[in-house]
């Protein structure tokens, strides 16, 4: 790759040459200045089709290929809490929030976060793609635990079970699991 590869021009376009095997396609914008909304990635388009979080073989891909990469500054914005059995509010936690059904053929990243509370106990998590959600606060997690399908089938029955939609700010309180 140069140093032009995937930059976007002032008209908005931007080009990609020698790529090969399956890709995914994403944008990562530069970092706002002080005051700027941030940019999520809201969809992606391949010729038409709808290609968000979905690998694309990209030896299948012609010449005049059009990729349309559509971003959002309304992001989600989830944060919450999390209490006991007893219901006292506890500060040392984490929480994991996956989807309740996956798009069809979509890769999880996008749609799956771990979150730490901050010193007063809250979580905080933005950019979650609209959709149904599932919640849940744990003790301890290992790393990279919460993809484990025994981890959701545990956790699952207890999880707290939400919807995002564009730009929403959503609180939810949540009790932790054993």
């Amino acid at each position: 790759f140069d140093n032009a590869q995937g930059v976007v021009d002032e008209k908005g376009q931007f080009r990609l040459r020698g790529l090969y095997g399956r890709a995914m396609f994403n944008a990562f914008p530069a970092a706002p200045g002080p005051g700027a909304p941030p940019w999520f990635v809201k969809s992606v388009t391949l010729n038409g089709e709808n290609i968000t979080d979905t690998p694309v073989d990209v030896s299948t891909l012609k010449e005049d290929s059009t990729l349309e990469i559509v971003l959002t500054d309304k992001p989600t914005t989830l944060s919450g809490t999390v209490r006991n059995g007893r219901g006292q509010p506890v500060i040392d936690y984490t929480v994991a929030i996956f989807p309740d059904q996956l798009p069809e053929g979509a890769m999880p990243g996008r749609y799956t976060r771990v979150v730490r509370p901050d010193q007063q106990g809250r979580f905080e998590t933005r950019g979650l793609p609209p959709g149904n959600y599932l919640a849940a606060a744990v003790e301890s997690l290992e790393q990279g635990g919460h993809w484990g399908p025994a981890f959701r089938k545990q956790v699952e029955p207890a999880a707290k079970r939400f919807r995002l939609t564009e730009g929403q700010a959503a609180t939810l309180e949540l009790q932790l699991t054993q």
